[in-house]
C-alpha cells in the first residue's frame, strides 16, 4: 500500500523538487498543496501524477483538509524562533495545528515533536486547535 505524502508549496522550487522526487518512488502517492490548483504549474503536477489540492497557510481548514490521511507532511519552514514574518510564523503554526489534528497512524515521535513545538510558543501567538 502506498503512503500518502503531502507537499506544501508544491508549485515552488523546493516543494516542486520534493514532488518530483516522491513521484518517482512507488512507495508514495503525492498530494501537492498550492494556493492555485488551476495554475499552469499545478496542472503540470496533475499531468505528472500528483493529486493537487488547495491549501493556504492562513486558512487552517484548508490545511487540515490537505493533510487528512497523510503519512508524511513536507512543509518548507524554519525554526519558529527565527521567523520574522508574522505570515510565515502564523502559517507555520497553522500547519502544526493541522498536523496535530492528523491521523493516529503518524509515529508517536512526530506527534511528540509537534507537541514540543507548541509548548515553546510565545503567549502572544494564537493557534487554532482542531
Amino acid at each position: 500500500m502506498q503512503k500518502l505524502i503531502v507537499v506544501l508549496g508544491a508549485t515552488g522550487k523546493q516543494g516542486g523538487s520534493a514532488v518530483d522526487e516522491f513521484l518517482k518512488d512507488p512507495n508514495y502517492r503525492v498530494r501537492a498543496v498550492t494556493r492555485n490548483p488551476k495554475s499552469p504549474a499545478a496542472l503540470n503536477l496533475v499531468a505528472k501524477g500528483a493529486e493537487v489540492v488547495y491549501g493556504e497557510l492562513m486558512d487552517a481548514d484548508s490545511l487540515i483538509a490537505a493533510v487528512n490521511g497523510a503519512h508524511v507532511v513536507y512543509g518548507v519552514t524554519t525554526d519558529l524562533s527565527v521567523i520574522t514574518s508574522s505570515y510565515l510564523y502564523q502559517g507555520t503554526l497553522q500547519l502544526i495545528t493541522a498536523a496535530l489534528a492528523g491521523p493516529p497512524t503518524w509515529p508517536s515521535s512526530v506527534l511528540r515533536l509537534l507537541q514540543r513545538a507548541f509548548s515553546n510558543l510565545p503567549a502572544t501567538w494564537s493557534v487554532r486547535r482542531a
